[in-house]
């Protein structure tokens, strides 16, 4: 048995290298242990996996999305996790840790893994929001977000049958409040998620200070940070991403601050212009400029 010493979302832990087990899987007690001291939230759990105990029988477990793991130097992302209904369950290694650790070698009483060969930095389709991947089909993002927001309107927002999404109203996510949760679907496979919290037009500093704190809780994620800010406005954007050698490779998430105008009604013939700042967090940005084609004159992305 190898146990290897790690940090779950900042946790020092040692987790049984499993090859046997499907998915990394945390104890009751160690599920619990990390919510009640913030390494990870009840946001992070995002689904049911069904899991089979030793006797044969199956049971449903809660699905929780681990947003980093560090093996000596490697950075593993958003990987997959059960929390088991056993109190004492032992911490494993599984497979949705292990297939992105490269080339692992077994020497006596050594297990070694080749670090220059492992896929730690990710890929586009390794970048989960809450479980959700790109490529995910609009009926299985419809059914999540009708068993995490199973109260709230879900709105179906297929334009002229060119693009389809889902809008869901009022929405806490990483501790946070937002307006509005919008997922955008090409041939009903999940492209974009677009998260978008809207302030007043006098309350530019509050928008600056949560655009800051949602750029502090990803940065720890990802090795590079770019910034662009167009001139004479008060509109930027931060690229989050992975450093590779001297090339900036990867952009999963965007955080942006747009100022957002919109005509509310009309008085006479001069329409009332309601003016705003907007803070977006968007995921896989590489959906916008397909965005930007069919919604030309929608100045937020």
């Amino acid at each position: 048995m190898y146990k290897v010493p790690c940090e779950v979302n900042g946790l020092r832990m040692k987790l049984v290298f499993d090859t046997g087990a499907a998915v990394v899987s945390l104890s009751q007690t160690m599920a619990e242990f990390m919510v009640d001291n913030d390494y990870m939230s009840t946001d992070d759990i995002y689904g049911v996996a069904t899991m089979k105990q030793a006797d044969g029988t199956t049971i449903k477990v809660p699905r929780v999305l681990l947003g980093k793991i560090n093996i000596g130097g490697l950075l593993l992302y958003d990987v997959d996790a059960v929390i088991s209904p056993s109190q004492n369950a032992p911490l494993l290694l599984g497979q949705s840790a292990i297939q992105k650790l490269g080339r692992i070698t077994i020497r006596g009483n050594s297990l070694i893994i080749s670090k220059e060969e492992a896929n730690y930095t990710g890929s586009e389709r390794e970048i989960a929001f809450q479980g959700l991947r790109q490529g995910t089909s609009y009926n299985e993002c419809y059914d999540f977000l009708s068993m995490k927001y199973g109260n709230r309107t879900i709105y179906d927002t297929e334009t002229n049958g060119a693009i389809r999404g889902l809008d869901v109203d009022s929405v806490y996510f990483v501790n946070h409040f937002f307006d509005t949760i919008s997922l955008y679907f090409e041939k009903d496979k999940l492209a974009t998620v677009k998260l978008v919290r809207e302030f007043p037009r006098n309350k530019l500093s509050d928008a600056i200070r949560f655009k800051d704190e949602l750029i502090t809780i990803y940065a720890g994620k990802y090795t590079a940070i770019k910034t662009s800010k167009q001139p004479n406005t008060n509109n930027a954007w931060s690229y989050l991403g992975f450093e590779e050698k001297d090339n900036y490779r990867l952009s999963p998430i965007r955080i942006g601050l747009t100022e957002s105008e919109s005509t509310t009604q009309s008085y006479g013939d001069k329409p009332i212009i309601k003016k705003s700042y907007k803070v977006i967090l968007m995921y896989w940005p590489i959906a916008l400029d397909r965005l930007k084609e069919l919604f030309p004159m929608r100045d937020e992305f």
